[in-house]
């Protein structure tokens, strides 16, 4: 984290931060182990690779599920849609959300659950279609 922050100007603004940062933290591990040489006790250069390449995908899985999220997210009805906003975007909790708008905490929570249904319903359709060739 810290030799992110140090060369963060080297970030190009909307690209992939997250693989950014694994690419940053690629060379730095790649360097500690050139250093360090047969001293360490540990992965392989090439297990090390096949780990790294690895969470490159998932990485990048991540970030179709949150374009899928985003996407999904404007789908919904305005209600359910202010819901949500208001319990993450605003980070509070659900028995606050209910207090502000009126309505019990059980109630809310059942709401919650059923968006909560329909976003992963939403999520899994989008990837899938994403994934059939065109």
């Amino acid at each position: 984290a810290v030799v992110m922050l140090s060369r963060f100007d080297e970030f190009e603004a909307g690209g992939n931060f997250a693989a950014w940062g694994m690419q940053v933290a690629r060379y730095k591990i790649l360097n500690f182990r050139k250093r360090k040489g047969n001293k360490l006790r540990s992965f392989s250069s090439d297990s090390f690779e096949k780990i790294l390449v690895q969470s490159e995908v998932l990485i990048e899985r991540d970030d179709e599920r949150m374009r899928a999220l985003q996407d999904c997210l404007l789908k919904l009805n305005d209600n359910d849609r202010r819901l949500i906003s208001m319990r993450y975007e605003n980070e509070i909790t659900t028995k606050e959300v209910a207090e502000r708008i009126g309505r019990s905490a059980e109630g809310l929570y059942q709401s919650l659950a059923r968006i909560h249904r329909l976003l992963l319903q939403c999520i899994n359709r989008t990837l899938a279609a994403w994934e059939m060739p065109l």
